[in-house]
């Protein structure tokens, strides 16, 4: 199906079919040639986009690892000050920008998800199930490390005092344990496969690759 096709029923593009996105305008006008998303649909409850907040954590990550998945467009951002640019069709812009400036996205998730995505069966030599798991694992360890990042976004140092803070310690550690016994022992429960211990050190590097280097600069200059 072409981009920016316009049709006067939307039981056409049921038809039609190969529809990803369906866009609407309710004034029948384009007044600034792009097009937002407004509000989603989570099974059959629509959320708008200014109740979004009140989305659980686990179902918006879930959302989030499946726009990286299945987008065909891409994000750029020149420096940290500069606004963020998305490329492709004015859909999957909407979809990325949504995703993220209004989910809180993380674009150097998208990166490695993207990565593995299209090239994790062919570099790793591994089946498609073996991928689907590498890409899940990667994804959570990813934000295991972003946790570091917002323990204090106002100071420098994210390190500072993370050994004192036992909660913090302790959801950490509870998340990496579930995520092994996940994927280690409840394979069928959660339709993953085991990993080699290759394997699970390929992810560990990937989700740190996606951690942003400001707190390592922090850190080395904290020790001096």
């Amino acid at each position: 199906m072409a981009d920016q096709v316009m049709v006067r029923k939307l039981s056409a593009c049921e038809t039609m079919g190969s529809a990803t996105t369906i866009g609407t305008d309710k004034t029948g006008t384009l007044t600034e040639n792009r097009m937002k998303v407004t509000k989603f649909w989570l099974g059959k409850e629509l959320v708008k986009e200014a109740d979004a907040s009140s989305v659980s954590l686990n179902i918006i990550k879930l959302i989030q690892e499946g726009v990286a998945l299945n987008t065909t467009g891409s994000v750029y951002r020149e420096t940290s000050v500069s606004d963020v640019e998305f490329s492709d069709s004015p859909t999957e812009k909407a979809i990325l920008s949504w995703a993220v400036l209004e989910m809180n996205m993380d674009m150097e998730e998208i990166a490695v998800l993207l990565t593995l995505q299209f090239i994790g069966e062919s570099n790793f030599g591994v089946n498609e199930k073996v991928k689907d798991t590498l890409i899940f694992n990667t994804f959570v360890l990813c934000h295991v490390f972003n946790e570091f990042n917002a323990r204090k976004l106002e100071k420098k140092n994210v390190f500072e005092g993370i050994h004192k803070n036992r909660l913090f310690l302790g959801i950490i550690g509870t998340t990496i344990v579930f995520q092994v016994v996940m994927v280690e022992f409840l394979k069928k429960f959660a339709n993953t496969e085991r990993l080699s211990w290759g394997q699970w050190s390929a992810c560990i590097g990937f989700a740190a690759s996606s951690w942003p280097e400001k707190p390592f600069f922090s850190y080395l200059k904290w020790k001096k």
